[in-house]
């Protein structure tokens, strides 16, 4: 197995925890929701992902890069199966 893959799933793992402490001290900071939703969303874990993105996109729907990350995770959650795979270093975190 590439370490490199090991290490960079155990980075999104890291900064999806450090994440989501800052959206729990601070459920206004419209930036920590939307790396939240980004580190969701490497971590394949869409329908987290999605709901991140979703909160962020109301508290600015003018935002375009936020709209067009929405779009896309939306698009590919319609063509994704119902049943996710996920790499067995991750259900050990």
């Amino acid at each position: 197995m590439n370490l490199q893959v090991i290490q960079v799933a155990l980075d999104h793992a890291l900064a999806r925890g450090y994440l989501g402490t800052a959206v729990r001290l601070r459920t206004d900071c419209f930036e920590a929701i939307v790396m939240e939703g980004a580190a969701f969303d490497m971590l394949h874990d869409g329908a987290a992902a999605l709901k991140a993105l979703e909160r962020a996109h109301q508290m600015r729907p003018d935002n375009v890069p936020v709209s067009k990350l929405l779009g896309q995770l939306e698009i590919s959650a319609v063509k994704r199966p119902k049943t996710e795979w996920t790499p067995p270093w991750l259900l050990r975190l």
